[in-house]
């Protein structure tokens, strides 16, 4: 069984519209080997040589990810190093690559928007509010319904994530949390945004020392979920939905080498 790739990617950018994504990224089609059909396609977070290796060993098609090979015009291609020799491994392979990254993190109903869903906030909607309307941006905001301390919020976190003892966190245990927001990936730079709109909690990943200072001094529950933590739910969010789409006409894989470079 296969399916036309055509189909295979409007249906993927109807998840993730190209018209999303930030100018700086690199959201679409990464290595296009122009395959008519799709019979087989592994889902994974990171364009990493173990994902290329998974790839070739389960004969897929295509891959899948999140996060882009290239984020820079590559002025060389050299075989095992970087992003270049990956693109030469999947060219090799005869593999292609599509990454639906900011284009799916600023969606409707993309990846931020699913990751707020998770840790339980109700009432979910744009962050920071646009006065147009426009999904354009990243964060999601919402509300904990019924109001809980941030303990709660954080062992609700740990199990919706999947990081058991592995988040970092800022603000005392016993404060009562109301309102949130969300960012998966490196989403430090909102803080500023989340302190202006009176929010008292905030779950992104990547957060820097002064960021972390930030928080601490504008009574802001922080968690720090880390990149892998906030965005790994791509790979099983999409694998079902590219599933329910197609049914049995394809084969979806979800990776199982694709884990987190801190444990």
């Amino acid at each position: 069984m296969s399916i036309q790739t055509a189909d295979l990617i409007a249906e993927i950018e109807r998840w993730a519209p190209l018209a999303y994504a930030e100018d700086w990224d690199n959201s679409g089609w990464q290595i296009d080997l122009h395959p008519p059909e799709v019979s087989r396609i592994l889902v994974a977070l990171d364009p990493v040589n173990a994902v290329v290796g998974e790839a070739r060993e389960k004969g897929a098609d295509l891959v899948f990810t999140h996060h882009p090979l290239f984020f820079e015009p590559a002025k060389r291609l050299e075989a095992g190093v970087d992003a270049g020799g990956t693109a030469i491994d999947l060219i090799q392979a005869g593999i292609s690559l599509y990454a639906a990254h900011t284009s799916f993190d600023s969606a409707p109903d993309g990846m931020n928007a699913v990751l707020a869903e998770m840790i339980g906030l109700s009432g979910i909607r744009l962050f920071p509010e646009k006065e147009d309307g426009l999904y354009h941006t990243f964060a999601r905001q919402g509300d904990f319904v019924p109001l809980r301390t941030f303990g709660d919020v954080c062992l609700g976190v740990e199990k919706a994530l999947g990081m058991e003892g592995k988040l970092r966190t800022v603000g005392p245990f016993d404060a009562m949390v109301k309102t949130g927001a969300v960012c998966g990936g490196a989403g430090g730079c909102f803080l500023e945004d989340v302190a202006r709109a009176g929010l008292d909690f905030y779950l992104t990943g990547d957060v820097k020392h002064d960021q972390a200072l930030y928080a601490r001094a504008h009574g802001i529950c922080l968690i720090d979920g880390g990149h892998w933590g906030t965005e790994h739910h791509f790979i099983p969010v999409m694998a079902e939905r590219l599933r329910t789409a197609f049914g049995a006409a394809i084969e979806v894989l979800e990776s199982e080498t694709n884990k987190s470079p801190w444990f």
